[in-house]
């Protein structure tokens, strides 16, 4: 907040550009791919009704923007998804259904892309 990025809108907005998330991590003393990391999550969470926890999980699965999760198969997503809450335990919740997926996938597929370079 600090740096006049008060949420995720602001901070998808900052992160956009490469050269500004290196600048934030080094600001912040952490490694750039955590701000890379926060970035791409941010960006997953413009997509309606998908929460913080299937955002991490989706960039955990490789899935770094709305444009990457537009592209994907929502059964072969789905299938990932459990392999890599499995291995990192990442959420004890549900994750989405295909139908859910299914959903999130045709509404990523209307969004704007913002960011490139992920």
């Amino acid at each position: 907040r600090d740096l006049g990025i008060p949420d995720t809108v602001a901070l998808l907005e900052f992160g956009a550009i490469e050269e500004r998330r290196v600048d934030l991590a080094n600001h912040l003393k952490v490694e750039p791919l955590v701000v890379q990391r926060w970035t791409s999550m941010a960006d997953l969470l413009r997509i309606p009704d998908l929460d913080a926890q299937s955002a991490e999980v989706l960039e955990a699965a490789g899935v770094r923007t709305v444009t990457s999760l537009s592209e994907s198969s929502p059964v072969a997503l789905v299938g990932r998804l459990f392999e890599v809450n499995e291995k990192l335990r990442l959420t004890p919740g549900d994750l989405p259904s295909v139908e859910q997926m299914e959903r999130w996938i045709g509404l990523a597929g209307v969004l704007p892309q913002v960011v490139e370079d992920l």
